[in-house]
């Protein structure tokens, strides 16, 4: 069974500062606002989760970043996830190399034991 896609909700500020804030952008992108995030990720955007909705299951094929905004991803409690696109995610990669670089460092920083 594949895991629920949502409507996408509209991108506010504080959304916005969240992503920014999460994916260490300042260095990029150093005035960031939810405009420049709807064009820089034209694809991903604010999903909300009901109770009982999968995010993602095991199995899937999953390409995408989840960036937890309010809730907890369980199967008893309603969240708000960022959904952080591969196509948009890889774009940006391949245009930008310092880019890429820093958010391979994020991620090795975060799953070093």
């Amino acid at each position: 069974m594949a895991s629920a896609r949502p409507e996408r909700l509209p991108l506010d500020e504080p959304t916005a500062e969240s992503v920014f804030r999460a994916f260490q952008l300042e260095g990029f992108f150093p005035e960031f606002s939810a405009e420049l995030c709807g064009t820089v990720f034209p694809h991903s955007g604010v999903h909300q989760f009901r109770a009982g909705e999968k995010v993602i299951e095991g199995g899937e094929n999953g390409r995408d970043l989840y960036l937890v905004l309010a809730g907890r991803v369980s199967a008893d409690e309603s969240a708000f996830v960022y959904r952080l696109d591969y196509e948009d995610v890889s774009y940006l990669l391949k245009n930008n190399p310092a880019l890429a670089e820093h958010l391979h460092e994020l991620a090795r920083a975060r799953t070093a034991p």
